[in-house]
């Protein structure tokens, strides 16, 4: 992990984020929900395109067209499914599945 920190745009201001701190990215539209730890979440009116490449960087997968996880988060992997210890469960889409094991470097 890096040292860079991700900054975001809200309306309460402009913040920045450790890569650490942020569990996922949620597309919604053509909003971002950032989930952070401490169970904070933020919404940013920019697409999840706009921070994809430097969350890549930091060590997150892209594991759905709306979902972008942080591997460090990762609390098991099941069936497809991916548990994050924040309780949050989320599908591994058909497309990205063979990319995200690699990743991970999990058996098929």
């Amino acid at each position: 992990m890096t040292d860079k920190f991700i900054s975001v745009n809200t309306n309460s201001g402009m913040f920045l984020f450790s890569p650490l701190e942020i569990i996922r990215c949620q597309a919604s539209s053509n909003y971002t929900w950032f989930y952070l730890t401490g169970k904070r979440k933020v919404l940013v009116a920019k697409t999840m395109g706009k921070y994809e490449t430097a969350l890549t960087e930091n060590n997150f997968i892209k594991i759905h067209r709306t979902d972008i996880i942080n591997k460090y988060f990762i609390s098991n992997i099941k069936n497809n499914m991916i548990s994050l210890t924040d309780g949050t469960c989320l599908t591994i889409s058909k497309r990205r599945r063979t990319a995200v094991r690699a990743s991970l470097r999990i058996a098929s």
